[in-house]
């Protein structure tokens, strides 16, 4: 989910290096980034139940991530995936 985020982004050279910048440059250029920010702006864009679903996709997303680092029953995780910390991201 990480390595898609980035790629979608242009960033994935931020965790490889020189070696991903070429692919940045073409995620900039195509916009992936820019066109689902405007797909979601626009509300004739996306019914009603698809920004449900995607809105409760985020937040669970988002739930996981504030949850990591905590021991509680409604928290989710206390670890990050390995590769964040082979990463050191």
């Amino acid at each position: 989910m990480e390595k898609s985020r980035r790629l979608t982004a242009g960033r994935l050279s931020e965790l490889f290096g020189d070696k991903s910048v070429n692919i940045d440059k073409f995620s900039l250029t195509v916009g992936y980034r820019k066109v689902a920010q405007e797909t979601w702006d626009d509300p004739s864009q996306l019914s009603e139940d698809n920004r449900n679903v995607i809105q409760a996709y985020t937040n669970g997303v988002n739930d996981f991530i504030t949850g990591v680092g905590y021991f509680h029953d409604e928290i989710t995780a206390f670890y990050l995936p390995p590769e964040f910390y082979a990463l050191d991201v």
